[in-house]
């Protein structure tokens, strides 16, 4: 199903984003509230069991997220856009006059950009290809990109946090079995705004 990330606001992005890496990755995931929060919304550190159980990652991660606010550009612009904020945390990483104490050995982007997953050439691909030519500096060991298609294949898995545990939220999708339902006082106008399915092909506009 796909979802109006779009729809969200940074905030409210960031949210989602920290409560996936804390599903995904596990309870041991740091998250951070608002303020300067030096390069990243989450951490993690020790062994978490992604991308596999397998060939899980081992040491200190940071999980950044990237929302757009007009998601209907083209792809290359997607890229280019995403690429361009990527580039500025790792440069911040980089420079001798930042206050960021410590270097990351994984990296994970969240982004609601759409990006195609051509392998090779893909906007996927490019940001990862591009992420690589840091990896040396920074003394990466691994790193991924969670887009908007990975993003909303995780928001189907985990209705904790898709569904509202005890008011709607930004996270609302026409699915709503598991939903517990709201207190008696809540008015609708207390709700954040619902988040809908959209149809692939829909642009999302902000005027």
């Amino acid at each position: 199903m796909d979802h109006n990330l779009s729809g969200l606001s940074t905030r409210e992005f960031e949210h989602v984003s920290q409560a996936l890496a804390q599903a995904i990755l596990g309870p041991g995931v740091s998250v951070f509230g608002d303020g300067r929060d030096g390069g990243r919304e989450a951490t993690f550190e020790g062994r978490v069991p992604y991308p596999s159980e397998l060939d899980a990652w081992d040491g200190y991660g940071v999980v950044q997220a990237k929302f757009r606010q007009r998601t209907d550009q083209q792809p290359q612009d997607a890229v280019s856009w995403l690429k361009g904020q990527v580039k500025e945390e790792l440069e911040a990483w980089l420079s001798p006059a930042s206050k960021r104490e410590r270097l990351p050995e994984y990296l994970i982007f969240t982004t609601n950009v759409i990006l195609t997953p051509v392998p090779g050439s893909g906007g996927i691909a490019q940001i990862e290809q591009f992420v690589s030519t840091y990896a040396a500096c920074l003394g990466l060991k691994g790193w991924a990109v969670w887009s908007y298609d990975q993003l909303c294949r995780y928001l189907d898995r985990y209705d904790s946090i898709r569904v509202p545990m005890l008011v709607p939220s930004p996270l609302v999708t026409s699915s709503r079995s598991c939903a517990t339902p709201c207190p008696p006082d809540t008015s609708p106008g207390q709700m954040p705004s619902p988040m809908r399915p959209v149809p692939r092909n829909t642009a999302v506009r902000h005027d």
